[in-house]
């Protein structure tokens, strides 16, 4: 990749949705190799040699000179010129470079350029336009020009300099025909380049094939020429990667590799020319990437392999390393993905542990060149991101960042160094925060995001260019969020500003993964606690956060984050809405809404876990509205949703995540039958906890050290046990309350934390003693009662013990518990001891168990009975 298409993927790497798909290393590696192949490509002419544009104008006016002094002898004037032209092609071409790596401004380096040319230009035009040697030098000369211009980022400038570098090619030429043919299609092949990094996506590719298809032609009629091969093997090479990338057709390949052996002939034809056995080797390592990004590995290996064998055989050169060691590390490099893909984790370290080593023998050739130490910066990451332990990619990052951080500092004008050293310093602090170091980390993020706003009033001059600032204030945020209570809640404040502010202004263009993350970091703001915004001011937050999330829907690579967190914007904001009044805020039509966009989403992506854990969320908001609003049949069918999203989240669950979803789904059987018990509906409520029961005695059982799964099966079996005596089933409650407590004892829950099997134990008994006093049975309730009330002393405890022994004909015992619950002061759900006996005891008339000795209850003990 290069140009725009490569700068679009490195924003994808650092600006990934929440809900998204997590970069793998294979495109962090594709990234970053692209990434110094375009470096490779800048530097041609930003080490050129120190040339002035003062050489060039002396030249031109030297030859202008001699024309109007010798007009007389004109052949020694326009040799002259021709001397001047060819210089100017090399020294102007040096300029630009210079420029460039002077920080000059593009516009003011272009003005300068331009100037130069025009000089030039007045020049040759003063001799015509059909002396044949001028004409061929002013074609050269326009060609590099508009090399200069692209690299400088003015691609429609250089369109129009490659357009008359043809318009001048169709002038009298000192060329034979076979090579003014060869230098058009070459311009040409630079023209649908530029049309491709412009998106004119089909000129560049129907361009790119005519190109193509003139050389093909050229060569196969005068296939003995040499010039014919180089401008034929770009081409081949380019309409390759154009079928790739532009059309996503996997035949570029072969016409990748139809490139090989005319490098290959290159090479053989002038062996002194290292260049052409580099590329050699680079077409199949090329040919390895691609295959890769279409899944066939063998293939892939076997080009890898292919560009090592080149590499060894013809640029194992001890006297010139270079492009031997380049080329070693960038094949290793690719071997070691495909060692990834096949679960090699040994040869993967292996292979990537040789790319390092050839990008520090690089370095060891020449410390100051910046562009090798650059190299092993970037390598450094890539290492890091191989298969390590969390402390070895925290200190691989930590080198990557000191190599940049000496690049920048020793480079202060180039922002790509500046840009990396943030960016490695990010990737260290997220690496400290993996191996515990959360303190060393969150100052280094707070660093970064202060080297980060130096470089963008430095640097950026757009919003396109804030990626690495921005994921710098999101991962900042983000850390903040996870420990509230560890940050002042001046500094969450301020931070979450910023990262709206940043997000804000990213957003403005029509890219989707800046509205979808302005959208995001709204969410995020919205969701805090204690930062001193109001309701409203929330509710309008989300608000906005939906509409700029729906933005991003239209977009294919980011629809399916943009519908979740649409439809979790509208759900939130619907929260919001039903705790405003004076706000026209519809909380039923916004969850309506949040509810409509989840199943839209789910529909288009039923396999994805994040929009059925969306539309299972929105299902159970929509049945709690219905619930409220005593709607029990809708209520009821958003509950059956909410069962039937969460079941499908643990059906498409890898072995990895499905623990964790059928412990949501245990949640979603519990919140199903709270809204079902709040209906009344008994029977519905009791299927459901029994079902949360099954479940989660499955986990516990599985896992049988964990705490929290015990507890939660516990509360399962005690609810369902409670929904038996609603519906009426007395003795079916009472028999799970003995299979609950003989559950806790069989499985040595007691050495969990005492408290944890105290108060499940306590509940079960109290609710068993109630249980069988409601249905009359006394005598039997005593046991489970005396339990509870030895177990802990509290109301219930009192009381249920003396309704046992009241009905069971022992009068005394029971005053004599009914009167130390009344005199010690109890109370439970703000009611005394003494109004809880009253509604007891009338209670049991209603079931038609009459109070024994009742009038002599109420004088000992002040009893106001019916």
């Amino acid at each position: 990749m290069r140009g725009k298409d490569l700068e679009d993927a490195e924003r994808w790497l650092i600006s990934q949705p929440e809900a998204g798909p997590v970069p793998t290393t294979i495109h962090r590696e594709y990234i970053l190799l692209s990434r110094k192949s375009e470096t490779r490509r800048q530097r041609r002419f930003l080490f050129t040699s120190l040339a002035s544009l003062t050489v060039v104008l002396a030249l031109s006016v030297f030859a202008f000179i001699q024309r109007n002094n010798a007009i007389r002898n004109e052949a020694k004037a326009i040799t002259a010129m021709e001397t001047a032209i060819e210089a100017s092609k090399t020294l102007v071409f040096d300029l630009g470079g210079k420029f460039k790596q002077w920080g000059l401004p593009v516009d003011k380096s272009v003005e300068l350029m331009d100037e130069a040319f025009r000089i030039q230009d007045s020049l040759i035009t003063s001799f015509g336009d059909q002396n044949p040697k001028i004409n061929s030098a002013r074609a050269g000369s326009l060609k590099i020009y508009g090399r200069i211009l692209a690299d400088f980022g003015e691609t429609e400038a250089s369109i129009k300099v490659y357009e008359e570098t043809l318009q001048v090619l169709d002038l009298p030429q000192n060329l034979e025909a076979f090579h003014i043919a060869s230098v058009k299609a070459e311009t040409k092949g630079e023209i649908s380049d530029l049309y491709r990094e412009t998106q004119e996506v089909d000129r560049a590719f129907e361009l790119s094939a005519e190109v193509l298809s003139e050389l093909e032609e050229l060569y196969k009629t005068q296939p003995a020429i040499i010039a014919i091969v180089e401008p034929l093997a770009k081409a081949r090479y380019r309409h390759g990667l154009f079928k790739i990338n532009l059309k996503d057709d996997p035949s570029g390949i072969k016409d990748i590799l139809a490139a090989a052996p005319l490098f290959k002939r290159l090479f053989e034809h002038d062996r002194d020319a290292p260049v052409w056995a580099n590329n050699y080797s680079k077409v199949y390592e090329k040919a390895c990437s691609v295959q890769m990004n279409f899944d066939r590995f063998a293939e892939a290996k076997a080009s890898c392999e292919k560009a090592h064998e080149i590499s060894l055989k013809y640029l194992n050169d001890p006297s010139n390393p270079t492009f031997f060691l380049e080329r070693k590390a960038s094949i290793f490099q690719g071997l070691a993905e495909i060692s990834e893909h096949e679960g090699d984790t040994k040869a993967q370290r292996q292979y990537l542990e040789k790319m390092l080593e050839a990008a520090l023998q690089l370095h060891q050739l020449d410390p100051l060149n910046v562009y090798w130490k650059f190299d092993l910066a970037a390598q450094t990451v890539s290492y890091a991101q191989g298969p390590l332990s969390a402390q070895e990619r925290a200190d691989n990052y930590k080198r990557a960042n000191e190599l940049f951080s000496e690049l920048a500092k020793d480079n202060p004008t180039n922002g790509s160094f500046f840009e990396r050293k943030t960016m490695t310093a990010l990737l260290y602090a997220d690496s400290l925060s993996k191996v515990g170091q959360r303190a060393d980390s969150l100052k280094l993020f707070t660093d970064a995001c202060k080297d980060a706003e130096e470089y963008s009033e430095k640097f950026w001059n757009f919003p396109e260019q804030l990626s690495e600032l921005w994921y710098c204030y999101q991962e900042l945020a983000s850390m903040q969020r996870s420990d509230m209570q560890a940050h002042k809640v001046e500094e969450v404040t301020r931070v979450h500003e910023r990262l709206l502010e940043i997000s804000r202004h990213r957003a403005q263009g029509n890219n989707p993964d800046f509205s979808l993350n302005y959208g995001k970091a709204l969410i995020a703001y919205a969701e805090l606690e204690d930062i001193g915004k109001s309701t409203l001011e929330k509710f309008e937050m989300l608000m906005l956060a939906a509409e700029w999330s729906a933005k991003a829907e239209n977009a294919p690579k980011t629809r399916r984050s943009a519908m979740f967190y649409h439809s979790k914007a509208l759900r939130l904001a619907a929260s919001h809405a039903a705790q405003m009044t004076s706000v026209d805020a519809d909380e039923r039509q916004l969850s309506e809404q949040a509810y409509d966009v989840a199943v839209k989403a789910v529909k288009e992506f039923p396999e994805e876990y994040f929009t059925l854990d969306n539309v299972a969320r929105a299902a159970g908001a929509m049945a709690k509205l219905e619930a409220t609003a005593k709607k029990s049949d809708r209520a009821s069918e958003y509950a059956k949703d909410l069962i039937t999203y969460r079941q499908r989240a643990v059906e498409v669950a890898d072995e990895s995540d499905k623990t964790s979803r059928e412990v949501s789904l245990g949640y979603a059987y519990t919140e199903a039958m709270r809204l079902a018990a709040d209906l009344s509906l008994y029977e519905d409520a009791k299927q459901y906890a029994d079902s949360a029961g099954a479940l989660r005695l499955r986990l516990y059982q599985a896992d049988p050290t964990n705490e929290g799964l015990f507890t939660n099966y516990l509360y399962a079996m005690y609810r369902s046990s409670t929904y038996s005596t609603k519906a009426g089933r007395l003795d079916e409650s009472v028999e799970q309350i003995d299979d609950l407590i003989a559950f806790m004892q069989s499985t040595g829950a007691q050495h969990f934390a005492p408290s944890v099997y105290h108060v499940y134990h306590l509940d079960a008994v109290t609710h068993a003693a109630w249980n069988l006093e409601l249905d009359g049975q006394f005598e039997r309730a005593q046991p489970y009662a005396r339990e509870a009330f030895e177990l802990e002393k509290r109301v219930a405890s009192y009381v249920n013990y003396g309704h046992a022994l009241l009905y069971s004909g022992k009068f005394e015992a029971a005053v004599e518990l009914y009167k130390a619950c009344i005199n010690e002061g109890l109370q439970t759900q703000n009611r005394s001891c003494k109004e809880i006996i009253e509604l007891d005891l009338e209670e049991f008339v209603s079931k038609g168990h009459l109070t024994p000795r009742k009038s002599e209850l109420v004088a000992l003990l002040g009893l106001v009975l019916q």
